[in-house]
């Protein structure tokens, strides 16, 4: 048979208009899980009310299989809700988030939740010690019974590890921390009912749990120290200790290490198995750890091998009252577009929650506490990564880290950190852990609340930063030549702004003190504005860098506002931001080129000069010094700044209102401090192209685009005429 034409164009549309038709059909999918610790089973279909899944894993590992089954013909996306019953979710060792090899991308996320409205989900990386597996440590118990002071024989409890079942690779020996040492996990910590407790030391911690420390009074080229030890009745057992340690500021008060012992000897001299990356100098603080002799007071232990000798505070009754530390981490996502809300991670060795090098990762209104390494670990972020809302505390080396964009292109991929509660963020590594650490390209860290820390509150590093509105008080507590905020060594890392942040009470210890904003040895450069600086040792220290640019911050009851050196043509190596030079393309990008045209030339522009600050408008209330090097005056602009003004300046200082009275502002360059604006805000909403993130209109040259972070292209502030007369 021989068809027609017309019939065969007939055919040819449909079959073209049936698949037109199904291209345009693609379905998008939503699918509900279920998790219940004690109602559920990893045999389970996991998708109702009634047949939970019981693990975090068997969930991970079915959204794999699922969306590696479905077809990206017929599927466009699909959205999965993690439905998480209440519980504390136990992981005796780190459990991943598995990667699939479809729909891991931002338009198929998975959200992880709890299945109820106000729920309380916990996941644990600590394992429950019942009251059954302790017993009283006596002299039918152990030989190192004599170790134990008089006062606290009949008080200590042991349990040995292994006979409960534990395996060596969950028993983790106190760990060498600190300063030189990087983030590391903990070794296992014991907690009572929800508190972390003191590995046995001396001196003790005061009963509001400060730490004491005892003094170095001599040292030797052998890593030989000798303390001022003679209050401690227990020393003559000191040589007997089996893994001795000693926590101490063995040079700086700005370098910490709690590093293990080789020989000690009843004198209070003791040797060092490391030289300390620093060295050690005469008269630092420090004080001996993990020692049995010095266990002398409730809420102390110390682990020995696979036995734990433990003072509890109270009785041992639940059987979740004592728990000890075993997971490295607890979450680690491998997988993209993942959403965790309203979740608490606690009590593991390592991180709260690891994501690195992904894209589209939000950790939302969650808890993190009792962690030995710290919260969140956040890296290479792709592209759409928020930390917002969540609460860190008892953490052991810092709160948060993240990193996003690329430097090479100064791209930055929406990276946002916003709202979160920061404190007792410091507990095992001391210094240089701060809450939040910021690296990269463009990351927004506003209206975050950060206080009671050892050293630093934030410390960043990058391009196009912004710093804003965050709320900072009662850092820099053990510490001295600190900062709440602190940057440093590279005079490349440029176009951020500092602005609108409300730091107040940060003393600091010794003569050097503790400063609110520290651009430390060359630092370059930041926008500093609208910044309100109370009650602290120093307001702001520019470390001999360059174009620097600070306007309209008030400076109050500050021991010293401003200092402001030439330290690049004294005494600073300079070798450091040498090499971070050279490891962007500062003179051969045209980004790069465009966006900072002082930076391509500054080897052939006496580099090491403080040229190009602009320190202009800003008010000094109360009595206060500055310290201002003639070098920087004569490289840079120093000016327009009123020193001695009194808080009547504000709407209502008595209060805490440091919002300026407007017969005042032309003194700040007509930047007011929106102080309602600042710290956590819940129910804020930020917009990116919102007038609050524009420059102020009175200053008239800086070239910027109008978002969350812009690039200054000019070295120095151009003023209306109206101000600087």
């Amino acid at each position: 048979m021989i068809l027609g034409n017309n019939y065969l164009l007939t055919i040819l549309f449909c079959m073209c208009w049936a698949c037109l038709t199904f291209v345009n059909t693609q379905q998008s999918l939503t699918v509900n899980l279920y998790i219940s610790q004690h109602e559920g089973s990893d045999s389970n279909s996991g998708n109702s009310t009634t047949s939970p899944f019981q693990t975090i894993a068997k969930a991970s590992q079915w959204i794999q299989t699922y969306k590696n089954s479905l077809s990206q013909t017929l599927i466009k996306n699909v959205t999965i809700y993690v439905n998480i019953d209440d519980g504390r979710y136990f992981f005796n060792a780190s459990t991943s988030i598995v990667k699939p090899s479809k729909f891991n991308d931002r338009s198929s996320p998975v959200y992880w939740k709890p299945w109820r409205e106000n729920g309380e989900v916990i996941f644990s990386g600590a394992v429950p010690l019942p009251s059954y597996l302790w017993k009283t440590f006596d002299s039918n118990d152990e030989d190192s019974y004599s170790m134990l002071p008089q006062s606290s024989r009949g008080h200590v409890k042991m349990l040995n590890l292994t006979q409960a079942g534990f395996s060596s690779s969950q028993i983790v020996a106190l760990k060498r921390a600190g300063y030189s040492i990087g983030g590391t996990t903990s070794g296992n910590e014991l907690f009572f009912r929800g508190k972390v407790q003191t590995v046995a030391r001396y001196p003790n911690k005061t009963p509001q749990g400060e730490d004491q420390y005892l003094k170095i009074l001599s040292t030797d080229a052998e890593y030989m120290v000798r303390l001022n030890s003679t209050g401690s009745p227990n020393r003559m057992n000191w040589p007997l200790e089996k893994y001795p340690f000693v926590f101490s500021y063995f040079y700086y008060d700005w370098a910490d290490e709690l590093a293990p012992l080789s020989k000690l000897y009843s004198n209070g001299t003791v040797q060092l198995q490391f030289k300390p990356s620093l060295g050690i100098q005469k008269g630092q603080r420090i004080y001996v750890a993990n020692f049995l002799s010095e266990l002398d007071m409730p809420g102390e232990y110390i682990i020995l091998d696979d036995v734990i000798f433990f003072w509890p505070p109270s009785e041992i009754t639940a059987n979740d009252d004592v728990m000890i530390s075993v997971s490295e981490h607890l979450i680690v996502s491998l997988a993209n577009g993942q959403l965790f809300s309203n979740l608490k991670f606690e009590m593991c060795r390592g991180v709260g929650l690891v994501a690195n090098t992904l894209t589209a990762i939000e950790i939302s209104h969650c808890t993190f506490s009792n962690i030995g390494n710290r919260g969140i670990s956040m890296t290479n972020c792709d592209d759409y990564c928020k930390i917002n809302y969540n609460t860190f505390y008892e953490i052991g080396q810092g709160g948060l880290s993240i990193s996003a964009g690329s430097r090479t292109t100064l791209t930055s991929w929406n990276a946002l950190v916003m709202g979160n509660t920061i404190f007792n963020y410091s507990r095992i590594g001391k210094t240089y852990r701060p809450a939040i650490s910021v690296q990269g390209v463009g990351i927004t860290c506003r209206n975050n609340e950060i206080y009671n820390g050892d050293h630093v509150a934030i410390m960043w590093g990058g391009n196009n930063h912004d710093l804003s509105y965050n709320k900072i008080h009662n850092v820099c507590k053990s510490s001295q030549d600190s900062s709440a905020i602190y940057s440093g060594r590279d005079w490349t890392q440029r176009g951020n702004l500092i602005r609108y942040n409300y730091i107040y009470n940060v003393k600091g210890m010794g003569d050097l003190g503790a400063t609110c904003i520290y651009l430390d040895d060359m630092f370059s450069s930041v926008t500093m504005y609208g910044n309100i600086l109370v009650d602290c040792y120093r307001g702001l220290l520019i470390g001999g860098g360059r174009d620097n640019v600070v306007f309209g911050n008030v400076f109050v009851n500050n021991t010293q506002a401003i200092y402001a050196d030439d330290r690049g043509l004294t005494w600073a190596n300079t070798v450091e931001i040498n090499t971070n030079l050279l490891k962007v393309p500062f003179n051969t990008s045209k980004i790069w080129i465009d966006s900072y045209p002082t930076l391509p030339n500054i080897l052939n522009d006496e580099p090491n000069t403080p040229k190009g600050n602009n320190v202009t408008f800003n008010v000094f209330v109360g009595k206060t010094s500055n310290s201002i090097f003639n070098n920087f005056k004569k490289y840079s602009t120093y000016s327009n700044n009123t020193a001695e003004m009194t808080d009547s300046i504000f709407v209502n200082f008595a209060a805490g209102n440091f919002t300026v009275l407007e017969s005042y502002l032309s003194l700040l360059l007509g930047v007011q401090i929106p102080i309602d604006q600042i710290g956590v805000k819940l129910d804020q909403v930020i917009n990116s192209n919102s007038s609050n993130n524009s420059i102020p209109s009175t200053i008239s040259s800086a070239k910027y685009s109008n978002s969350s972070s812009f690039y200054y292209t000019t070295t120095k502030l151009f003023l209306y005429e109206t101000y600087s007369k």
